[in-house]
């Protein structure tokens, strides 16, 4: 199996999810183009992630990138910055985000520290109670299974470390690279 083609249709089937779940919510679901709160932490993803972002940061044009490789630099200094890649309020690189930004904004499971997944939504989203009660709510710790088996596929495969790696320590290494 190769671990990029896996990772696609990871996400993939996230994509369909989310629009399935987008699809009922109507107006319960506010995410849209220019609704950037989630973006405002920094993020440490695995390499099989980081991979696909920066392929999509580096083919930006010039002088996004460079805007990209500043907002990473001040990033690493000010942990508390917004993520790197978000311009005027949007993704930069949207159609290559990894699986947490796919699923902000969804009813998630997460797994819970120390006993069961516990449910949490977006505080901008699902306010009629009873709306949501109908929707899929999306169980983290399968996604977050087949991504870390994705991950050591890809470690298997380059020799690479699977060690998570924060996306403004990655865009400045891959930025700076090219100058």
């Amino acid at each position: 199996m190769d671990p990029r083609e896996a990772y696609a249709a990871l996400l993939s089937r996230l994509d369909a999810f989310f629009a399935r779940v987008r699809a009922e919510a109507g107006t319960s679901m506010r995410c849209a183009p220019g609704c950037a709160d989630c973006c405002a932490r920094s993020l440490s993803l695995f390499p099989v992630e980081v991979q696909r972002l920066v392929e999509a940061a580096r083919a930006l044009p010039p002088g996004l990138r460079a805007g990209v490789r500043a907002r990473a630099a001040l990033a690493l200094r000010e942990p508390e910055a917004a993520c790197p890649l978000l311009v005027d309020g949007r993704c930069a690189v949207y159609p290559a985000r990894p699986v947490i930004c796919r699923t902000h904004g969804l009813p998630l499971l997460v797994p819970g520290p120390t006993g069961p997944p516990e449910l949490s939504v977006c505080p901008l989203n699902f306010h009629d109670v009873a709306r949501f009660s109908g929707l899929g709510v999306l169980d983290l710790g399968p996604v977050n299974a087949v991504l870390a088996t994705v991950n050591r596929l890809l470690a298997d495969e380059t020799g690479a470390s699977p060690e998570r790696v924060g996306v403004a320590e990655a865009l400045c290494a891959a930025l700076e690279e090219e100058e």
